[in-house]
């Protein structure tokens, strides 16, 4: 990350020497990503650091054994060559001191570190005076300065870590007395915490994650009880998160959780895993990057959509500060039917599955306000009653952009293509069959590598990816109506309104793709019709239509398993479906049978307290809610 905090970049060079891609973005208020101009470059860098001022920017070459260096035009965040200079063997990476005033770069060829001095005008690298200086250990990887720029810290393949002292005036690296102090051989990466007292290590072994403290005086590291802390088979990056407060760890194998999160206590350095990360089976993690701020991210709900099948109309919601206020000229009359609906990711349209088969496209004003799109609505369908949306770039088959349409009628899957500048949608893949039997519901995972869809009918569910087509299915309870995949990516959840239940199950990329996870199914109320997590996978909530109740439940981070939250939370209705606000503080439920919008606070332990409601149509079926977020 840029030190603006507006620029992010990726080096994804090879240490054999061939040029790739070098990827540059601005860093968009939301924290989506926007390639800069001019970007990709070609380049051999495999590690990009920057000066404190963010104006010079340095590129460690490890089959050259060079260091590029660049001026960054800190407006545009295009990057300039400015020249290179020679490390010694093999360097890997680069560290700079928190002033500006020095970088070192890890040279695993050579066992040694190479000190520059940077010209704070021009930001030309000059070799230090004694460089380069040795380090004592076998194949130094990675390096890291203490965050009072006193210490320098080099972690080598032998799993030892070279602890020198920085002359802050000349640069001048000295051993500690003890280094290199002993850990676990491995080829991963090193980190020290924002306040300095805790030093850690990934040395790509099931071993786990070394853990030390830092004598903040002479720089020496002692082990910390109980390390090292496991993180999968291959635990490579590591990196505090600017609090402190957590460590986040990534595995390089595949066949692992992507990325490993641990609080770290603030009294001796000791690792606790809090939760994992991402789709099993996914490409290894790579390296993890924090923007910085003095303020937290603001989530703001902005409005929701109540699709009212009963009367033929959607009802418009601000829901800005936690309050119901209809739009003015809501509700808004679909002569179509609506049933279902789904917004776009990017909140910029809306949809809606209507009952004489056809799906309505609307866009989403800066007020709230829909606008039927000229053309829609788009017909040929026969009763789509479950949408999902999703935007994704895969390499496997370009960027898409698609809705998809659960059509239990005519047994089939439709797939939509939609316009990301008029929402308009054309068709993809329509009349796609199933496999299985009265398909009522979809879910589409964060990273675009699933698509999932129920079968009320045959009591069973399918996993397919994009591109591809259908894979595999699992059975399920009786008449599964409802379906979700966790904000982790990790965990899939059924709710199965014949038998009262939920089941759940671990996702991963490979064969079988999904396992049943330890105690499930779980028992909810009668006839469960619907069901959603709060936005951080903390919470399930079921909406079960037969007893007019809401069940709730925690969800186990690391097993995906769910304990039940003591509490009866009645519903003024039959509930029909279920939305959160992107804050996580509401839960919003639709009662058909009375026809209105009921909310309930979402307290810290997961239960639900009412908090009022408002009138909608008649027999509403469908909820969609919308935020900011910056």
């Amino acid at each position: 990350m840029h030190p603006s905090n507006k620029l992010a970049y990726m080096p994804t060079g090879d240490p054999s020497g061939s040029a790739l891609p070098l990827y540059g973005y601005k860093i968009n208020t939301n924290g989506t990503l926007t390639a800069l101009a001019g970007f990709p470059l070609s380049a051999v860098a495999t590690i990009i650091r920057f000066t404190p001022n963010g104006k010079f920017a340095y590129t460690v070459h490890f089959a050259t054994s060079a260091v590029e260096e660049y001026s960054v035009n800190t407006t545009t965040g295009a990057l300039t060559s400015i020249g290179s200079v020679a490390t010694g063997s093999n360097s890997s990476n680069i560290a700079i001191t928190p002033k500006g005033t020095f970088a070192y770069t890890s040279n695993e060829g050579s066992n040694d570190v190479s000190g520059f001095s940077i010209n704070p005008t021009t930001g030309v690298l000059t070799t230090l005076s004694g460089s380069p200086f040795a380090t004592g250990t076998s194949g130094p990887l990675s390096v890291v300065i203490s965050p009072n720029g006193k210490f320098l810290f080099v972690y080598g393949s032998d799993g030892s870590t070279a602890v020198f002292k920085i002359n802050v005036a000349t640069g001048a690296l000295a051993l500690v007395a003890g280094s290199p102090f002993s850990g676990t051989p491995g080829d991963g990466y090193n980190t020290i915490d924002p306040t300095g007292r805790f030093y850690y290590t990934a040395p790509i072994s099931s071993a786990g994650v070394g853990a030390y403290t830092v004598n903040e005086k002479t720089g020496a590291l002692t082990q910390v009880s109980g390390s090292p802390f496991t993180a999968g088979s291959c635990p490579f990056g590591v990196t505090a998160d600017p609090s402190g407060n957590y460590l986040y760890v990534t595995n390089l194998c595949t066949g692992q959780d992507p990325v490993y999160v641990f609080s770290i206590d603030q009294t001796t350095g000791a690792l606790t895993a809090v939760l994992t990360e991402g789709l099993v089976g996914q490409a290894g993690g790579g390296l993890v990057s924090f923007t910085t701020s003095s303020a937290p991210v603001k989530y703001t709900p902005t409005f929701a959509y109540i699709t009212n099948s009963g009367n033929n109309s959607i009802t418009e919601y601000n829901i800005t500060g936690g309050g119901l206020t209809q739009l003015k000229g809501s509700p808004i009359t679909d002569t179509n039917g609506p049933q279902a609906s789904v917004a776009t990711p990017d909140d910029e349209f809306f949809y809606t599955g209507n009952t004489n088969g056809s799906i309505s496209e609307y866009s989403i004003g800066k007020t709230g306000a829909l606008k039927k799109l000229t053309g829609s609505p788009i017909t040929g369908l026969t009763n789509p009653v479950a949408l999902a949306a999703r935007i994704v770039d895969t390499v496997s088959c370009g960027p898409y952009n698609w809705v998809y349409a659960a059509d239990p009628t005519a047994n089939v899957l439709d797939v939509y293509n939609f316009d990301p500048t008029t929402g308009a949608l054309t068709p993809s893949d329509t009349g796609q069959g199933t496999g299985g039997n009265g398909p009522d519901a979809i879910a589409v995972d964060p990273f675009g590598a699933f698509t999932l869809l129920v079968n009320t009918g045959s009591d069973d569910f399918y996993i397919g990816q994009p591109c591809v087509g259908f894979l595999s299915s699992v059975g399920t309870g009786t008449s599964p109506v409802a379906m979700l995949i966790d904000p982790s990516n990790q965990f899939v959840y059924v709710a199965n309104s014949g038998d009262g239940t939920v089941s759940g199950y671990a996702l991963t990329l490979a064969s079988p793709y999904l396992t049943p996870l330890s105690g499930s199914p779980w028992t909810v109320g009668t006839t469960p019709s619907a069901l959603v997590t709060d936005p951080w996978g903390s919470y399930l909530y079921v909406a079960n239509s037969g007893s007019d109740t809401i069940s709730a439940f925690t969800i186990d981070p690391l097993s995906g398993a769910l304990t039940a939250i003591s509490g009866t939370f009645p519903t003024a209705g039959s509930p029909s479906a279920l939305a959160v606000s992107n804050n996580g503080n509401l839960l919003y439920v639709t009662d058909k049978d009375i026809g209105e919008l009921q909310q309930f606070t979402i307290n810290a332990d997961g239960t639900l307290t009412s908090a009022g409601g408002g009138g909608v149509g008649t027999a509403p079926t469908s909820v969609t809610t919308i935020g900011t977020y910056k």
